[in-house]
């Protein structure tokens, strides 16, 4: 099948999906996610599917397998939290250092990259409210600040969170604390 500009997508290991805005060279498209981010991805990342969701176009199931294998998926019946400890003050720090949170992240363009912290970040905010704890660390490093912009904008933009920073004297300026306010789901 050939892929074509205005296909809808979703890809094989996020939630994330969008539409084909431009078929490149060297099976590379550039796409726009629904939440409106444009990456240049490979084919071998998607799937095509139509309005109610049937797939129109899949990379052989070889690629598929190999794309499964190196995400790190969490199973249906475990929290994306149960890998992390409390640190001693009894809070749960999330370390977004994207070499943490995905295998092979060289293979990100740099904004898949930044979207895919985020998304993990979410998930972590989502997965804390189920289980009712009421504080995190997400540790974003220094970098650029793009990750702790980024982090700041998505969290504040909620009702039921405040944020500040981590601890200076543990963290530098690397980390900020999240606390979740209205725990009831």
């Amino acid at each position: 099948m050939e892929i074509k500009k205005g296909d809808k997508i979703k890809f094989i290991n996020d939630k994330v999906e969008g539409f084909v805005i431009d078929v490149l060279n060297n099976n590379k498209i550039k796409i726009k996610t629904s939440d409106g981010f444009e990456y240049v991805v490979d084919i071998s990342e998607i799937i095509i599917v139509g309005d109610d969701n049937s797939i129109h176009y899949q990379p052989d199931k070889k690629a598929i397998k190999k794309k499964i294998s190196e995400s790190k998926t969490i199973s249906e019946g475990n929290s994306i939290l149960d890998s992390y400890q409390k640190n001693s003050e009894g809070i749960i720090e999330i370390d977004l250092h994207l070499e943490k949170i995905v295998k092979n992240p060289q293979k990100y363009e740099p904004q898949l990259k930044l979207h895919k912290q985020l998304l993990y970040a979410k998930k972590c905010i989502e997965a804390a409210q189920r289980k009712k704890i009421s504080k995190l660390i997400f540790i974003h490093g220094k970098g650029t600040g793009a990750l702790k912009s980024g982090l700041i904008e998505m969290l504040e933009n909620t009702g039921y969170i405040s944020v500040k920073e981590g601890s200076k004297m543990k963290y530098g300026d690397g980390a900020i604390e999240v606390s979740l306010k209205n725990i009831t789901l």
